[in-house]
């Protein structure tokens, strides 16, 4: 049996030694099983010389260098072609697990995978940040990114989500990664394993260290972005997953009601009687939420945190309410999309 671990690399250099870092805490034996497949995606400085120097001591990576950037699904792909594992894991160049992390993912998680092999996992709890560098938005990201995994930590649900940055399967599934998708490619894949009638396996407690920091900008972006692919996963697979079956994380309400309710809200040109009737639904539809990113916090971060979600729900609103009306009346794509999946 042999893991194929594939991290897809662009200008990393900043956080490649902790990437890299657990496999110093695996004995010999673990160590001969495990290739460590790390695509550079047409990085343009002098990263791949960086990453050649800093691996070449360390027989278990294998590095290849695409001649220009393709986007992580496209490299996650190559890294495939490229795997002779039984198994792959895979896992961003900007996260760090501990050494007591990635050895319970290499010795007992694996054990999991061999008993079933339809098993699809991932993992997505967030440890929570003491860097006072980081920014407010990163610190609530933490926050939003461990309450929508909150609810399958004892593993009692099967997930909805599948996390890019960490996550895996079995090589003969032949899954690939929907490289016609540059961004939100692991909400879009998610919802083609659901359609498949594959589960997803979440791992609660396997903790990540994310190196990424969030500008208002980027906060901004990835938020409208990533509803916006969920959308078009939504209309993509709406038939294979059948009219009366529940879409993911959430019901058709909560859909409708986090769709319309941005637009009309952001754009205050309805009758505040309407208004107030999404806001209501609008706000039911994420009343999970607020229990774990308002947990264990002080007065002023509370505060902080509530008007966060209320612009981050607003976002995602739009996110999904422009996404629905792209993939229904103006997208061709859909196809090229479906291919990439399955091929």
């Amino acid at each position: 049996m042999k893991i194929s671990l594939i991290t897809p690399y662009f200008h990393g250099e900043r956080t490649l030694d902790k990437l890299l870092s657990p496999l110093k805490s695996l004995d010999s034996v673990q160590r001969s099983q495990l290739e460590w497949i790390i695509v550079d995606d047409g990085s343009y400085d002098y990263s791949y010389q960086e990453l050649e120097q800093k691996t070449k001591a360390i027989p278990e990576v294998r590095t290849i260098r695409l001649k220009k950037n393709y986007g992580p699904s496209y490299a996650r792909n190559i890294g495939i072609e490229h795997a002779r594992g039984e198994y792959l894991i895979f896992v961003d160049s900007d996260i760090h697990l501990t050494s007591n992390d990635f050895k319970t993912l290499i010795e007992s998680k694996l054990d999991l995978i061999r008993k079933n092999d339809t098993l699809i996992f991932t993992a997505g709890l967030h440890a929570q940040s003491r860097c006072r560098e980081d920014s407010i938005f990163t610190r609530y990201k933490t926050d939003y990114m461990n309450a929508i995994f909150a609810p399958y930590k004892d593993q009692r649900l099967p997930c909805t989500f599948l996390y890019g940055s960490l996550c895996g399967w079995n090589k003969a599934l032949e899954l690939r990664w929907p490289d016609a998708l540059r961004f939100g490619e692991d909400t879009y894949l998610a919802q083609y394993v659901i359609a498949q009638h594959l589960s997803i396996t979440f791992f609660g407690d396997i903790i990540l260290h994310h190196a990424k920091n969030y500008t208002f900008t980027s906060f901004l972006l990835n938020d409208f972005k990533i509803p916006y692919y969920f959308a078009l996963a939504y209309e993509d697979f709406r038939e294979a997953r059948g009219r009366n079956e529940k879409f993911s994380h959430v019901s058709s309400w909560q859909l409708t009601a986090i769709a319309l309710s941005a637009p009309l809200l952001l754009l205050n040109i309805w009758p505040v009687s309407l208004c107030a009737f999404f806001m209501f639904l609008w706000s039911m539809a994420n009343r999970p939420l607020y229990p774990y990113i308002l947990k264990d916090r002080s007065f002023d971060k509370k505060a902080v945190n509530i008007t966060l979600t209320l612009i981050d729900q607003w976002v995602m609103g739009l996110g999904i309410f422009f996404g629905l009306i792209h993939a229904r009346f103006f997208d061709h794509q859909s196809q090229m999309r479906l291919r990439s999946l399955k091929h």
